[in-house]
């Protein structure tokens, strides 16, 4: 099943940007806490919440279960049957669950505890008697990062996708260029014209997106090459026309050669 390109949708809340109805899973063999995390976490927003009293329930149903339709998972590390740290390793076993934000909660917070956990792929450590306001806050800010993730996901599969289709297309149309008749020639400059005005379309249509959308990234070191990148092809998009004039040339005066 293909999916959604741009954008999964987000949810703009006390300033917290993070995807809609995200899913979050709650294990812990304490009901108590199960319900408490789940009714105060509706109360923010309207989440997906599914909770596992039974950690061993949790591992029978892991294969339903990858990036897409899971966004966030609360751990608890002392539990019966399976612990929280087998957890985070089942979570770890498969590329589609690896990079799920993990949130591990514990009674027991000692140095040792701390930095297995971390280990094991988790990235934020709350401590019991939990603090709800923190854990709210920590929960929404781990959404807006898989947000983003999620997101860029989908813009990388958009680019393959999009240079799969170019390559083929130059496959079909094209041997080694060493080879190539004058006709093969001036097919080729013509896949490599539209190469560069496809390539800049999409950069410059996923820049302006996150501008709008993200502004905070423009600060980023990564933006900055992105922006060195769409200005080159903006460079080769704006002289192209030289490769379409020499392509016509060699079709008008295929005899000569």
């Amino acid at each position: 099943m293909k999916k959604n390109i741009f954008f999964y949708f987000f949810y703009k809340g006390d300033g917290m940007i993070y995807k809609k109805n995200a899913r979050i899973i709650i294990i812990d063999d304490e009901k108590e806490i199960c319900e408490m995390i789940k009714t105060v976490l509706l109360q923010e927003d309207k989440f997906d919440i599914i909770t596992y009293i039974d950690s061993e329930k949790f591992v029978e149903d892991y294969k339903n279960y990858d990036n897409d339709n899971l966004d966030l998972v609360i751990i608890d590390l002392m539990m019966p049957k399976f612990d929280g740290f087998q957890i985070l390793e089942l979570l770890n076993s498969r590329e589609n669950t690896r990079f799920i934000p993990k949130v591990v909660m514990s009674a027991f917070q000692s140095r040792e505890n701390i930095s297995e956990v971390y280990k094991y792929g988790a990235i934020q450590f709350i401590e019991k008697p939990i603090y709800l306001e923190n854990l709210i806050y920590q929960i929404k800010t781990l959404l807006r990062i898989k947000l983003y993730e999620d997101n860029n996901r989908c813009i990388i599969d958009l680019l393959k996708e999009k240079n799969k289709q170019i390559a083929d297309e130059i496959d079909k149309k094209n041997q080694f260029i060493g080879n190539a008749n004058i006709n093969k020639i001036e097919n080729n400059l013509e896949t490599i014209s539209r190469l560069i005005h496809v390539s800049h379309s999409i950069l410059k249509s996923f820049d302006s997106i996150m501008n709008n959308k993200f502004p905070q990234i423009i600060k980023s070191e990564e933006y900055k090459v992105l922006n060195e990148v769409l200005n080159t092809l903006e460079n080769l998009d704006e002289k192209r026309n030289i490769l379409d004039r020499i392509s016509d040339f060699l079709k008008k005066n295929s005899d000569m050669f």
